[in-house]
């Protein structure tokens, strides 16, 4: 391409040179030559342009392949933290499941059950906390339209609300299990003998007996674990919500959509 500009501008000086000498003719040859001059500057900034947009589009495409990667590696290992943390919280309620069937019960019925361990498992509700390094960085960056994928980019945001939820309501799970659960447990049962189900050094049978068969009769307690198995059952639906949205990120980063 630039040989032919060249060759162009070559024969326009050569015209130039051979063309008659009057003095109209000469004008019209230089008018002629600095108009050629002017088209071959014109283009050739066009040609820059579009190619420094080629190599712009090129490299933000490249960007944007780096970031999905980093999207993936990030949300699949979340996707194990969730299932790990979804997995507790099952175990809680199911926990809570089986000592509010006992509400109620006699000293016989409640002996065929290991009460310290469904005790120490309703307190179990896992909290979640995902890495979210690639998406800050891409959030704070102003880098999210590099994805060129609108899909992606309104899961990413419905992720990050569905987050905050889950975030919201563990808080407050957290904070009725500190002010009211587990008071009410402190008070009329063995925390030590608990911990034998949590791998504690100190963990032991606790050398005070624990009258279980009152608590069972309580009324409190009976509302105590219903409202457990409220707030459990949430968590569980929040997290479930947010393992499928998670999968959804998987499938669109894993992919050239």
């Amino acid at each position: 391409m630039i040989k032919f500009f060249r060759h162009i501008r070559k024969s326009l000086l050569m015209e130039n040179k051979t063309g008659s000498s009057g003095h109209v003719s000469r004008s019209g040859k230089y008018f002629k030559y600095a108009i050629g001059e002017i088209i071959l500057v014109v283009i050739g900034i066009l040609i820059a342009l579009n190619i420094n947009n080629w190599n712009t589009i090129r490299l933000d495409k490249l960007e944007g392949e780096v970031i999905k990667q980093n999207i993936l590696e990030e949300f699949t290992e979340n996707q194990l933290l969730l299932n790990t943390s979804n997995q507790l919280t099952q175990s809680a309620f199911d926990a809570s499941f089986s000592l509010i069937k006992l509400t109620g019960s006699e000293t016989s019925d409640l002996s065929q059950h290991n009460l310290d361990s469904l005790f120490n498992y309703s307190l179990m509700a896992e909290d979640y906390h995902p890495t979210i390094n690639s998406l800050d960085d891409i959030l704070q960056s102003g880098r999210m339209k590099l994805l060129n994928n609108d899909e992606l980019k309104n899961t990413l945001q419905s992720w990050q609300a569905e987050m905050e939820q889950l975030k919201s309501y563990k808080s407050s799970q957290t904070s009725w299990q500190n002010n009211f659960y587990l008071p009410y447990l402190m008070e009329r049962m063995s925390y030590i003998q608990m911990d034998l189900y949590n791998n504690k050094s100190w963990a032991r049978q606790s050398k005070i007996e624990t009258d279980y068969y009152p608590m069972f009769q309580d009324i409190k307690l009976e509302n105590l674990l219903d409202n457990n198995l409220y707030l459990l059952e949430y968590l569980i639906d929040r997290m479930d919500s947010l393992k499928k949205i998670q999968k959804r990120i998987i499938e669109l980063t894993s992919t050239n959509q």
